[in-house]
């Protein structure tokens, strides 16, 4: 029952119309920095975060490793 609720809610986003953004919880663990940078890339619609304030948010947040 429970799997056919994350089912739908998986297929509505998947096939919506609007921009979807899929990340995945191995690669916030194992590649934060990437899964970060692709996030605001996509959310900002921009080609490389060199040089920008988000860019340097990205790096600052991600040079700690988790605990």
């Amino acid at each position: 029952m429970e799997i056919s609720v994350w089912r739908d809610f998986h297929e509505f986003w998947l096939n919506t119309e609007m921009p979807v953004h899929v990340i995945r919880y191995e690669d916030m663990i194992k590649r934060p920095r990437y899964a970060m940078t692709e996030l605001m890339k996509f959310m900002y619609k921009l080609e490389d975060l060199e040089g920008t304030v988000i860019g340097q948010y990205v790096n600052m947040a991600t040079e700690v490793a988790a605990p």
